[in-house]
């Protein structure tokens, strides 16, 4: 069962987070099916998908905030999966494969709670960031039309 575990993260490594799904009865949170092809604050997709838009108006100022917070959320999420894995171990070795399973999604529900209040507040603060240190972006016209058809609101723009 742990054997099949698949680190996963909604945007590039560089301005994100990756968390483990386990492919045995585990079951991907609800709310990361929210959404769609236009912007929804409520949509933890979406909400990544802007942190990493708002590192592209400019990347040396703003991708170094992400990382310092999810090289964190990454330390505590692999620290957790550990001691998860570890437990379901002997749990399934006791026989408790339900009981396994349920030990693993409860970690999955809680990094997924953890991860998205994150995105949540770096949302509410790069803008900030972004609009002291201003847009240093070579694409920025072909961002501000692709931003505006998918209702993604950017600063500056």
């Amino acid at each position: 069962m742990l054997r099949q575990v698949y680190w996963a993260g909604f945007s590039n490594p560089c301005c994100g987070v990756f968390q483990p799904f386990y492919m045995h009865g585990c079951k991907v949170p609800a709310s990361y099916a929210l959404g769609s092809s236009t912007y929804s604050a409520d949509s933890p997709w979406w909400q990544a998908a802007r942190v990493k838009l708002l590192c592209d108006l400019n990347y040396p100022a703003l991708q170094p905030k992400v990382r310092e917070v999810f090289d964190a959320v990454e330390k505590w999420v692999l620290q957790r999966a550990e001691q998860h894995e570890a437990d379901a171990a002997r749990l399934i070795r006791d026989g408790r494969d339900a009981a396994a399973v349920e030990r693993l999604q409860q970690m999955v529900d809680e990094d997924r709670a953890r991860i998205q209040e994150h995105y949540v507040a770096l949302n509410r603060t790069l803008p900030g960031i972004l609009e002291k240190a201003g847009i240093r972006y070579l694409y920025a016209d072909y961002l501000k039309g692709w931003a505006k058809k998918a209702g993604v609101p950017l600063v500056g723009f």
